[in-house]
């Protein structure tokens, strides 16, 4: 039981980071189409 919570917890933050960067990236080209 400890082992899946510990494993939840370790993959939370990274699949929110991932999420992240990907929300970041397409921002990133949206404004990079825009600009030029």
């Amino acid at each position: 039981m400890k082992q899946k919570l510990l494993r939840q917890l370790r993959s939370g933050p990274v699949y929110m980071q991932v999420v992240h960067n990907c929300m970041v990236g397409t921002y990133l080209l949206m404004t990079l189409d825009v600009c030029f």
